[in-house]
C-alpha cells in the first residue's frame, strides 16, 4: 500500500485503489525552439509576428496549442490535460475536431479509443524536478505543465503567447499565474531562454512601471557587459515601423487641432533577460541613452 500527504493537515491518508495496469505511451520527439499557444488575449501577439512577410521557418521548430487554441493556430501538438473521457461527454464536438486536425494530443491518460493520436504525460519526470523546488509538483494549470514538459524534452527556447491570468482594467483573475511563473523561473534556472509576448500579464509584462522608488529608472550593468534599464515606450518604438493612421482625423488638412490615436507595444516579444515592456518612466537629462 502507499501512502500520500495531505496538503491540508501533513497527516498520512491511504491512498485511492490502484489503478489497473497499462502500457504508458510516450511522444518522441526533440523539438529545441517551441511557441506555445494559449487562449487568453496576448494570443494577438503570435499574430501580429507571422502575418508578415518576414515570417520564416526559424520562428519555430514545433507549435503547441494548449486546449481550444488548436481550433485556430496551426499546431504540432496539443497539450489537453483534462479527462478525455470526461470532456469527451461534455464537449463531443471539440473531440470530433482533435480527431479529425490528427496532431499529437498530450494528456493525462491516453485513451485511445477516444483520441487515436494521444499520449501520457510523463508526470513522474516532471514532479522529479519541481519537488525538489517546490516541496511539491506545483502544476495546478495546463500551462505550467507545458513548461515543464518542455523542460523535461530539452527545448532550449520556449515562446509563450496568449497564457494570461490577469488583465488590465478588469476585475477578474485566473487561478494559476504563480505557477506558471514560478515554472518560467525553474526553466530559466536550468538555462531554458523564455521569451514572453508583449501583451502578456505574465511578470507584469503588459503594465510594468520599472523598479519601485525611483525618480528616473536606474541603468543596470549586466554580466555579459549589456546594459538594462526601463524606458519610455517612444524610446522603444523609435526606427521601428509605425503602421500609418489612415482615419479621417489623420488626414484633416486643417490647422484644427486633431485628437489622435495612440499606440502601444514593442514589437518583438520579451524576454526574461531584459526586454521586458517599457515602462514609461522619465529618464534623466543627464542619463545615458537606452542601449539598442
Amino acid at each position: 500500500m502507499t501512502v500520500e500527504i495531505s496538503n491540508s493537515s501533513q497527516v498520512p491518508v491511504q491512498a485511492p485503489p490502484e489503478q489497473p495496469e497499462r502500457k504508458m505511451r510516450y511522444l518522441d520527439h526533440s523539438p529545441k525552439t517551441v511557441a506555445l499557444v494559449g487562449m487568453g488575449p496576448s494570443i494577438t501577439d503570435i499574430m501580429n509576428e507571422l502575418l508578415t512577410q518576414e515570417a520564416s521557418p526559424e520562428f519555430a521548430d514545433e507549435v503547441w496549442a494548449i486546449n481550444m487554441a488548436a481550433n485556430i493556430i496551426r499546431h504540432d501538438l496539443v497539450i489537453w490535460m483534462d479527462d478525455l473521457v470526461d470532456q469527451e461527454a461534455f464537449k463531443p464536438g471539440l473531440f470530433q475536431l482533435l480527431r479529425r486536425y490528427g496532431s499529437p494530443v498530450l494528456t493525462t491518460v491516453s485513451y485511445r479509443n477516444v483520441v487515436p493520436n494521444s499520449y501520457d504525460y510523463p508526470i513522474s519526470e516532471v514532479c522529479k524536478m519541481s519537488i525538489p523546488m517546490f516541496g511539491k509538483p506545483y502544476l495546478n494549470n495546463g500551462v505550467a505543465q507545458a513548461i515543464g514538459y518542455a523542460l523535461y524534452k530539452g527545448v532550449k527556447k520556449l515562446k509563450i503567447y496568449g497564457c494570461d491570468f490577469t488583465y488590465p482594467n478588469r476585475n477578474f483573475a485566473e487561478t494559476g499565474r504563480a505557477c506558471v511563473e514560478a515554472w518560467i523561473a525553474l526553466a530559466s534556472f536550468h538555462g531554458m531562454e523564455v521569451a514572453l509576448s508583449p501583451l502578456t500579464s505574465l511578470y507584469d509584462t503588459c503594465d510594468d512601471h520599472g523598479i519601485y522608488g525611483y525618480k528616473y529608472q536606474p541603468t543596470i550593468d549586466m554580466p555579459d557587459g549589456t546594459k538594462f534599464r526601463y524606458v519610455k515606450p517612444d524610446e522603444v518604438n523609435r526606427g521601428m515601423y509605425v503602421p500609418e493612421d489612415s482615419s479621417p482625423a489623420a488626414r484633416n488638412t486643417s490647422d484644427e487641432p486633431v485628437s489622435a490615436p495612440t499606440t502601444g507595444g514593442t514589437g518583438s516579444p520579451a524576454n526574461l533577460n531584459g526586454g521586458g515592456s517599457p515602462a514609461g518612466y522619465p529618464v534623466a537629462a543627464d542619463a545615458p541613452s537606452p542601449t539598442p
